[in-house]
């Protein structure tokens, strides 16, 4: 099975996810 190619949308998608997570980790550890 070969990877998936991501499309533009679900790099973005997780980027946007991963920057909330950061977001969201640096106000909980405040």
């Amino acid at each position: 099975m070969k990877p998936k190619k991501l499309t533009e949308a679900d790099v973005t998608a997780e980027s946007v996810f991963m920057l909330q997570r950061r977001q969201v980790l640096k106000n909980a550890g405040d």
